[in-house]
């Protein structure tokens, strides 16, 4: 649990400071040596990665019997 608040202070904290720059840099991750991603890629990589692991819970739940919860966001969003 300590190591999820850290990372996501460290995810809350970034955010924010993207820019129009920073979404255009180009970066390098460790397990992908030579290959080169913009941070606007990586950041689309990491959101549609979780979509899929929440379809996969949700079908594991599914599978149990379970009702799943209501994952989307718009449950989450406050009200305008």
């Amino acid at each position: 649990m300590y190591y999820w608040r850290v990372v996501e202070q460290s995810t809350l904290t970034y955010l924010p400071t993207l820019t129009d720059d920073e979404l255009k840099r180009i970066v390098t991750v460790h397990d992908r040596p030579g290959k080169r991603y913009t941070v606007d890629g990586l950041l689309w990589n990491v959101m549609f990665h979780e979509m899929r692991h929440t379809a996969q819970i949700t079908v594991l739940l599914r599978t149990q019997g379970i009702k799943p919860p209501a994952l989307d966001l718009y449950y989450y969003l406050p009200i305008a």
